[in-house]
């Protein structure tokens, strides 16, 4: 039995990290309310948007549920 991967919710492409930000900017959210909802650090949020890191599954779902993003 396999799994959908985590990161590209078996879709086998990643998300793009500009809508992760434009997601935020669009609702007027800190980067500080994001990474209180997903349980993770500013910086970890930060890398997430500029393409430095991939969301992990916490970000992934705290952008989904803030937004329908992502």
């Amino acid at each position: 039995m396999t799994m959908p991967c985590p990161r590209c919710d078996g879709t086998g492409s990643l998300p793009d990290p500009t809508g992760y930000r434009a997601a935020r900017l669009a609702q007027g959210w800190t980067l500080k309310q994001v990474a209180d909802a997903a349980g993770v650090s500013i910086s970890m949020v930060h890398d997430v948007e500029n393409g430095r890191r991939l969301p992990s599954p916490k970000i992934a779902e705290a952008y989904r549920k803030l937004y329908g993003a992502g």
